[in-house]
């Protein structure tokens, strides 16, 4: 049975009962506040929906109103694809739980106000299926519904939260991994045997460690350090950082340890050259790709400003004029640091 059959909200006051017998969320007094006409807080700003939550009275299993259509909404944004119907059934309790077992949170199926304020903050590191496939237009629909619920969490784990972040983070992402393609370096990493600056110190570690998820982390030592901060064993099973559930997670750890996010804020060329620096080596060498780079920011940045989902692309999107030629890149055995 799922989790108390219903989502629980922190109450505050009863509301009418509703056709079960059971107390209906304040819809109208919902609407209101995120119309942005409920009463403001001391910083001048209508209150938040996870906000409003804290106000309403429990919500079972069944019911209806503005607080699930939120709920649902905001769910199917994130990735977690359920009917918005408005009605609080088992199919949104489900998506709610595997929203909070994603996010590692305790997976109750149960929507608190630490949760909802966990979905507000979540949409904000977040992108949709559309603007996704906006960016990288050679990804599949079925694929690209697998990857966004990882690489929405990895951007909310590791603050991944504004445009700027986002166009850089998708940038790199799309040309590494050649659009979500590839989560495993195609070479053998045999070029990396021996390198003791990636702290493959013992025989056959470049090869073990080659490069592997969606930004390629390459050596023993970046194994070591995302594993140990990510509290999985990376070293005894490598692995693991080729699945979307881990690979999303060691690019953002990636991310957040070259300290990149400072770079995307600055929202200059020049910021996304020292970006590309620390992902793939130096800016001018054919291998690293940079004009395709740029061209994946630049519709990056166009796909995120748009007020609307772009639409999505043909099947075929090969034959579409203007793409950038994506090329897997090579990888450089002498440079210090890998991606």
């Amino acid at each position: 049975m799922f989790a108390a059959l219903g989502l629980i909200l922190l109450l505050a006051s009863p509301s009418p009962a509703g056709e079960c017998g059971t107390p209906v969320a304040a819809a109208a007094d919902l609407s209101t506040a995120l119309a942005g006409e409920a009463e403001t807080s001391g910083a001048g700003t209508a209150a938040s929906w996870a906000q409003v939550m804290q106000a309403q009275a429990d919500v079972a299993w069944g019911e209806r109103g503005t607080s699930v259509e939120k709920l649902q909404e905001l769910l199917n944004d994130l990735g977690f694809p359920v009917e918005e119907t408005g009605i609080l059934d088992e199919e949104t309790e489900r998506a709610l739980e595997s929203f909070q077992s994603t996010y590692r949170s305790v997976a109750t199926g149960i929507l608190d106000a630490n949760t909802a304020a966990m979905l507000e903050e979540a949409k904000k590191a977040s992108v949709s299926l559309g603007q996704l496939r906006g960016v990288m237009t050679r990804l599949s629909e079925v694929k690209a519904k697998k990857y966004l619920p990882y690489l929405n969490q990895a951007m909310y784990e590791f603050d991944i939260d504004n445009d700027r972040r986002k166009a850089f983070f998708l940038a790199q992402l799309a040309q590494e991994s050649s659009e979500l393609r590839y989560f495993r370096e195609l070479a053998s990493g045999a070029a990396y045997e021996g390198r003791r600056d990636l702290g493959n110190v013992f025989r056959g570690d470049g090869r073990r460690y080659k490069g592997r998820g969606p930004i390629q982390l390459t050596g023993r030592a970046n194994y070591k350090a995302a594993g140990e901060y990510l509290e999985l064993d990376l070293v005894k099973d490598p692995n693991q950082v080729a699945t979307a559930e881990v690979g999303f997670r060691t690019s953002g750890w990636f991310w957040m340890d070259k300290g990149l996010n400072a770079k995307a804020d600055l929202d200059t060329e020049k910021a996304f050259k020292q970006v590309t620096k620390k992902v793939n080596g130096c800016v001018s060498c054919r291998r690293t790709h940079y004009a395709d780079r740029k061209a994946y920011w630049d519709r990056a940045e166009q796909v995120l400003a748009a007020p609307e989902d772009p639409p999505l692309p043909e099947r075929n999107p090969l034959r579409q004029r203007g793409e950038p030629e994506v090329t897997l890149p090579e990888r450089n055995p002498r440079r210090r640091q890998e991606g």
